[in-house]
């Protein structure tokens, strides 16, 4: 099996799918620090362009990708709104100026800097989620426990994320058969024939059973995994790692090299205390 649209079972044949687990999972883990380490605008901007064109070249479906976007950006939309209601301010802390563009009460105001906030937190955002679709699309279950494992990670523990991975389109498949079971038997679900409340408890009634039967294949999983002799020895071997090819050596330069970047970066940090990059 190659892929189910959200995660792949073979490695593939584009040139960064065809990369070792240890190097993607390395490259994940250093641009996801430096994502999480900056509020510059013009890194994240460096790495979104680049996590972009690493996710466009492996030709994803975008159906898919425009939704889970959506998801994402709207949850972070509703993180904006709380964090504006929280504290209007909070851009002017991030800056060290304040300039009002307009006010809804008076507390309320509407500082440029806490917009120019809200923008490069959803840069931040769009980076995030860009970087972990691109290993998402790109790392199979296997390579991703072994990836982990090969920089240090316990194998029993690495296995997690593989069973985890695996699982995932299982559970998806097992939600789209509840839901086209309970809409058979006269539960609408479609938004256009129903009310927001009503999906919504819709929903509710197909997650608690799905919940409660995933805990019981939590417990089949072990037990398979109990029977083939799993974590009997300190260390196992990974068949879907193979030998360093040209193309990992070359990615092992730019983890190396954002590393450095990200370590020099954050120790700049600490010792200068930089305000947030503002052009204004």
């Amino acid at each position: 099996m190659g892929s189910n649209g959200l995660v792949r079972f073979s490695p593939g044949e584009l040139p960064m799918q065809r990369l070792c687990g240890q190097v993607k999972v390395l490259l994940f883990i250093v641009f996801t620090v430096l994502i999480i380490a900056t509020f510059d605008f013009r890194i994240l901007m460096v790495v979104t362009v680049l996590a972009a064109a690493a996710l466009v070249s492996l030709k994803p479906n975008w159906k898919l990708v425009g939704a889970l976007m959506a998801v994402a950006m709207g949850l972070n939309f509703v993180n904006l709104v709380l964090f504006y209601l929280f504290n209007p301010q909070i851009g002017s802390e991030f800056v060290g100026t304040s300039t009002e563009l307009f006010r809804f009460s008076a507390r309320l105001v509407m500082p440029a800097e806490t917009l120019w906030y809200f923008f490069v937190r959803s840069i931040k955002v769009l980076a995030m989620f860009l970087v972990s679709l691109w290993l998402i699309f790109v790392v199979t279950p296997t390579q991703l426990a072994a990836g982990f494992n090969r920089i240090g990670m316990p194998y029993k523990v690495a296995m997690i994320f593989s069973i985890a991975l695996r699982y995932l389109p299982d559970i998806l498949q097992d939600y789209r058969n509840s839901s086209a079971s309970i809409q058979a038997r006269g539960l609408e679900l479609d938004m256009k024939k129903t009310t927001l409340g009503a999906k919504i408890k819709g929903i509710f009634t197909i997650v608690g059973p799905l919940v409660l039967n995933t805990f019981d294949d939590v417990g089949t999983i072990a037990d398979a995994l109990d029977l083939r002799g799993f974590g009997k020895y300190k260390t196992r071997t990974w068949y879907v790692e193979p030998p360093y090819s040209k193309a990992d050596k070359a990615a092992f330069v730019l983890v190396g090299l954002t590393a450095l970047f990200t370590v020099g970066y954050i120790i700049y940090r600490f010792v200068a205390n930089p305000m947030m990059w503002y052009p204004f």
